[in-house]
């Protein structure tokens, strides 16, 4: 894995010398490296003197959600886990993947559990967010907060991984936003770059609209219901940082702190089409609508993204 090493070595030194906390939280935005930086953690608990043995890990159980959440009948599954004795040593880990989606009523039933483990027992639990999270359940938990890493790391990265130079690296780190992942799926998964491009697409029918009803604006409002089905959230993010970028071109003409590097024309061109005022109004709304759709919010989807579509169309 690239970047933490800091982390991981004050956490070796902790599962030496049998000082390391039983709860562990590691949060953080997708393809920052959760699931490897876990998976470092489980061997430096498991084996902490040889954490790079490449023997599988036996004495550890991954939970992950069934579908949208992880209920109460998975937690009965990790207690009865946690009272079963390791197969190799005295530790054992329990990983719970996407722990944000546990339901209030699994928190509260592993509240216990996370709070006094029996001996011999970790748990790790990887999110985005620790908002979804019970405070009573976050204080158990020792938190890491994993934060995208510098641009010199991710430059090394590009270069060593990807044998990226020149402007291809230059793009490749500009949207990566100091995540690995984000870099990894702009150079090999190209529905990463068609969601970024439909943001674009999108904004320049934004930009298009004369009135509410003009066809450009009917477009928009018929397409909210494909976009709540295939995620708002991400839409919404990738929307907002086209934004951002528009706002930096609008005032400056250094482009390095660009996102959207890769595509300066598309950039430049909506600059050209938003005044400052009417991307600060779009910003709001989409704002307001991230607030609405932010986990463990019981709200119907396809509703807030028919509000949300009919109020860009409003700011014309």
């Amino acid at each position: 894995m690239i970047g933490f090493e800091s982390l991981r070595k004050s956490m070796q030194g902790a599962s030496i010398r049998g000082t390391l906390a039983h709860s562990h939280m590691l949060v953080g935005p997708d393809g920052i490296g959760k699931s490897p930086l876990a998976e470092v953690l489980a061997r430096l608990i498991l084996r902490p003197e040889a954490p790079d043995d490449p023997r599988p890990l036996i004495d550890r159980m991954i939970v992950g959600p069934d579908g949208k959440s992880i209920g109460v009948d998975e937690v009965r599954k990790i207690i009865q886990e946690t009272n079963a004795r390791p197969f190799e040593g005295r530790r054992k880990v329990i990983w719970i993947r996407q722990a944000d989606l546990l339901t209030v009523q699994a928190q509260n039933a592993l509240l216990k559990t996370i709070e006094e483990p029996p001996e011999g027992v970790f748990f790790i639990l990887t999110t985005t967010t620790s908002d979804a999270l019970l405070p009573t359940i976050r204080s158990r938990c020792a938190l890491h907060a994993l934060r995208p890493l510098p641009k010199e790391t991710m430059r090394a990265y590009l270069e060593t991984v990807h044998a990226l130079n020149g402007a291809p690296l230059e793009e490749a780190l500009a949207i990566s936003m100091g995540i690995p992942g984000r870099a990894d799926a702009f150079l090999t998964d190209p529905l990463f770059r068609a969601k970024a491009d439909a943001a674009l697409s999108f904004l320049a029918e934004l930009s298009a609209v004369k009135s509410l009803d003009d066809d450009k604006a009917l477009g928009i409002l018929r397409c909210s219901a494909k976009i709540a089905k295939e995620g708002p959230e991400e839409f919404i993010e990738n929307l907002l940082l086209v934004l951002r970028d528009v706002s930096i071109l609008k005032v400056s003409k250094d482009v390095k702190g660009l996102i959207f590097l890769y595509n300066m024309d598309s950039m430049q061109r909506l600059a050209q089409r938003f005044t400052m005022a009417r991307i600060q109004r779009i910003m709001d709304v989409l704002d307001s609508a991230r607030r609405l759709l932010a986990p463990g919010r019981n709200i119907n989807r396809e509703t807030v993204m028919d509000r949300t579509m009919f109020r860009l169309v409003e700011e014309t």
